[in-house]
Parts: structure tokens; C-alpha cells; sequence
């Protein structure tokens, strides 16, 4: 049997706690060293339109803690570093968490939508005995998978799929909150 794997030794390593999936250690069986034959890849293709950058990269992928950036190494990376006032909305900004992608994600939305509708969760549960499903009397909806006791959403356009809770559009084009219907479903 034969084995292609496809992977980066130099790849980051999970934030936190977790530790990298490939990480030698000693008096442990070591499956890539032992039985994998390593090829290295040379041709550059992510970021061959700007080989300084390129190299760049290559250098910090391959840098050990002891190693000093050379004064161009160090200077490349700030050269296009802006004030988070003077980014684009639009321009793709990265966080090292879910708390700080929740904030960012709030304000674009309340800077680019004025128009929205405010849906109260509620929370159903299917009775396995008759197989119907009813509202839970309860005060909170517990928070899973990072989706909130209530949503906010824009008036948008039907055709726009970017949003999807509690809420549907009937074929005229009418708004109808589940509230509004009879139609019930589970999240």
C-alpha cells in the first residue's frame, strides 16, 4: 500500500493549550521519520507574484528562537501595517480569538446595516412520545456553538443568504417570523 501525505513541518501551532499534531519526542514511535521518505517542495506558488515577501517568509518559517532578523527582515512586515480606524470594513482582519472576531463582526454590521430586526430566540424540544415539538418555558436559550439568545439581522433582500434565523420569506416576497406561522423548526 502506498501513502501520500501532504503537510507543513513548519506549520503554526494551535492556539492555547493544544499541542502540535507532529512534534518529535523522544522514546516515542515517530510514524512520519520512521516511515515516510520527506520531499521537499521548492517552487514557491502561494506568493510567487512578490518573491521578497516570499522570502521573507521562507526565512521566519525556518527561523530558531536564537536566530536576529536582519533590519530588512525586520522592517518588511510593518511597512503595511495601518490603524485598524484607517482598514477598510471589507479588508479581511484576523483574531486570535472568537471574542475578538464577535466584537469586529458587530460594529461592520451595525456600521453597514441601519435597518434591523431584532428576533428573540426560542427554544423547542421534540417529545419522544408524540413526536411534536414544543416550546421550552424558559428564560434564556443556552449559548451553543457561539450563536446568541438573539439574533440581529438586516431587513435585507430575500435573495441575500447571509442570514437565516427564525425567519423565512414566503414566494411574494413577504417576511414571516416563525411567531407569524405556524411553521416550527429546529437549530
Amino acid at each position: 500500500m502506498s501513502v501520500l501525505a501532504v503537510g507543513d513541518f513548519y506549520q503554526l501551532p494551535p492556539l492555547g493549550k493544544s499541542k502540535p499534531l507532529c512534534v518529535y519526542e523522544e522514546g516515542m514511535l515517530d510514524i512520519w521519520k520512521d516511515n515516510f521518505q520527506m520531499v521537499n517542495l521548492t517552487q514557491i506558488m502561494r506568493q510567487k507574484d512578490d518573491l521578497v515577501f516570499a522570502e521573507l517568509l521562507n526565512r521566519l518559517r525556518v527561523k530558531r528562537k536564537m536566530d536576529t532578523l536582519t533590519d530588512e527582515d525586520r522592517a518588511l512586515p510593518t511597512e503595511t501595517v495601518i490603524d485598524i480606524k484607517d482598514c477598510p470594513l471589507d479588508a479581511l482582519h484576523i483574531f486570535a480569538t472568537n471574542k475578538g472576531v464577535d466584537e469586529h463582526n458587530r460594529k461592520t454590521v451595525a456600521a453597514l446595516h441601519t435597518d434591523f430586526v431584532n428576533i428573540k430566540a426560542q427554544d423547542y424540544a421534540k417529545d419522544p412520545t408524540t413526536d411534536s415539538m414544543s416550546l421550552l418555558n424558559r428564560d434564556f436559550v443556552p449559548k451553543v456553538n457561539n450563536i446568541q439568545e438573539t439574533t440581529n439581522k438586516d431587513g435585507g433582500n430575500p435573495k441575500d443568504k447571509s442570514w437565516i434565523i427564525n425567519e423565512g420569506y414566503s414566494k411574494d416576497g413577504s417576511r414571516s417570523t416563525c411567531e407569524e406561522s405556524a411553521f416550527q423548526h429546529r437549530v
